[in-house]
């Protein structure tokens, strides 16, 4: 280092000097003339002009004019500091250097650079450039441009905040991302021009492959709050409660190989082996073992009271090709739902709409048990569609979006039709979570979610759009007539078909291959 860079360092050691002081507990290992120990200085600045009383004393510490844990002033150059000196108590402790510019005493390079710098007044518009906690603007101004999220006036007058369209700058055309950033005049700086036209590219690259993602990439990559743990505890729950049905079934109990050589399969599992395939081709318990542990039928229901087979239906499937189609689609579904919406309300809605396709399908399914949580899944799928609907305006692909969603729902529901699928289930649990969605799902609007960063002008006042909320109380009047009708003709015992005496096409369309009797 050059003879400046140590005259530097060297005119540093005066302000340490000033940060730092000495506690005294014992004094022992404090030097009396040249430790900062008092609040006015070190000793050996203040009594300068006695310094030639100091010979023999330059070694002495603090200790030296302590006796008997009490100060022992007897040096004649000390007399004028006597009332400093015993301001200051004696612990008998070891002593100790404190920072002074840290509340707690301890250094650290922050509070060290503090004093060390010019500090400069406080910049009037420092909330132009920072966020909160010293999170730079720009950052989040550029990740916002590339996602087309910035409040351009083009935006604000689709959400319904400002009616006035033109480029706040150049008042000559609309004002958009693309333009503000290359078509501007106040923007047209030819030295920056082929950096522009290439990040313009850049921009419509990044724009393209956004489009062909799924909506619920899109909406992850914004919103990834919550952890999915309700999901998977659904998911072993199921799993428990189906290796518990195996082993009450207890198979080689009651089966025996016949004259058509049919025994319980999966012999080696003992009593979890499974029903023969004549039986149950899904590799499953008997429909007697389903019946005793919570199936849904409707008999039982109405006329022996037992309404919870409603709700343990929902926990019990017919084997374990069921258990794992229904599982799989659960975590493909709920999770991402979970991940943004958290557990509490996708909880709901698994569990509601469940109750709601147990409801249906028991108004019209009157001789056949009926298991698994296709209906709650459905309700999921529901959920989705309404949820899509009611924050509609968020979505930027939204056609693609809503065709991609309807073909999976039509799919689904058209499985139902097959013979031995309790589709009024699936439909049940559709309309429920349907309904459910508009009530628990809806989004903020985006000028109260920026409402810190928008002119006063700009900002709203309500958290949701007017449709959101006209919504909610058609949907939440809805669920509730729905399931009070629902259930007061399920417990007196009305048939369904006496009501709609075509809905049977919507649980089987018989055909040559196969027919829809019982």
């Amino acid at each position: 280092m050059d003879s400046g860079t140590w005259k530097h360092i060297s005119g540093l050691k005066i302000k340490a000097l000033n940060c730092i002081r000495k506690a005294i507990g014992n004094g022992e290992s404090t030097s009396l003339w040249f430790d900062p120990w008092l609040h006015e200085g070190r000793i050996i600045e203040l009594v300068q002009h006695l310094s030639p009383q100091l010979t023999g004393t330059e070694n002495w510490t603090v200790s030296s004019i302590i006796q008997n844990s009490q100060w022992n002033i007897t040096l004649p150059c000390l007399m004028p500091l006597v009332n400093a000196i015993s301001e200051i108590q004696i612990s008998g402790k070891k002593d100790q250097w404190f920072w002074l510019p840290a509340v707690s005493g301890t250094f650290s390079f922050a509070s060290a650079w503090d004093q060390v710098r010019t500090p400069f007044a406080l910049f009037e518009l420092y909330n132009v450039v920072w966020f909160p906690s010293s999170v730079p603007k720009m950052a989040c101004c550029l990740m916002k441009g590339l996602y087309n999220r910035l409040a351009s006036r083009d935006r604000l007058s689709k959400f319904g905040i400002s009616s006035l369209e033109e480029c706040v700058l150049c008042t000559g055309e609309k004002e958009t991302r693309d333009h503000l950033f290359f078509q501007c005049p106040y923007t047209d700086i030819q030295d920056l021009r082929t950096e522009a036209t290439h990040i313009q590219q850049k921009f419509k690259e990044k724009r393209e492959a956004l489009a062909t993602e799924s909506r619920w990439s899109l909406i992850l990559r914004a919103e990834r709050a919550w952890t999915s743990w309700i999901v998977p505890m659904i998911v072993v729950a199921n799993v428990i409660v189906f290796v518990v049905v195996m082993g009450f079934n207890n198979c080689p109990s009651h089966v025996s190989t016949d004259r058509f050589g049919s025994s319980c399969v999966a012999g080696f599992l003992h009593r979890f082996s499974f029903q023969p395939l004549r039986e149950n081709p899904l590799f499953g318990p008997s429909s007697s073992t389903l019946e005793r542990l919570g199936a849904l039928k409707w008999d039982k229901v109405v006329y022996q009271h037992q309404g919870w087979r409603l709700i343990t239906c929902i926990w019990l499937h017919a084997g374990v090709i069921h258990l794992i189609a229904n599982m799989l689609s659960l975590v493909f579904i709920g999770i991402r739902l979970e991940q943004q919406f958290g557990f509490i309300r996708i909880g709901l809605i698994y569990l509601i709409a469940g109750f709601g396709g147990s409801v249906l399908s028991s108004l019209f399914i009157r001789n056949s048990i009926s298991v698994g949580a296709s209906g709650a899944l459905f309700g999921l799928l529901g959920a989705m569609l309404s949820e899509l609907f009611t924050n509609w305006t968020i979505y930027t692909n939204k056609a693609a979006a809503i065709l991609t969603l309807l073909i999976i729902i039509v799919i689904n529901l058209a499985i139902g039709i097959l013979p031995h699928v309790d589709n009024f289930a699936h439909i049940g649990g559709f309309l429920t979570g349907l309904l459910l969605g508009f009530v628990l799902l809806m989004r903020p609007q985006f000028g109260w979610i920026e409402r810190r960063y928008l002119p006063q002008a700009s900002q709203v006042n309500s958290k949701y759009k007017a449709h959101q909320y006209v919504l909610f109380i058609f949907a939440l009047l809805l669920l509730i007539v729905g399931f009070a009708v629902g259930l007061v003709m399920l417990f007196r015992g009305e048939n369904g078909y006496d009501h709609c005496h075509w809905c049977h096409y919507l649980s089987c369309v018989p055909t040559s291959s196969w027919s829809c009797g019982t």
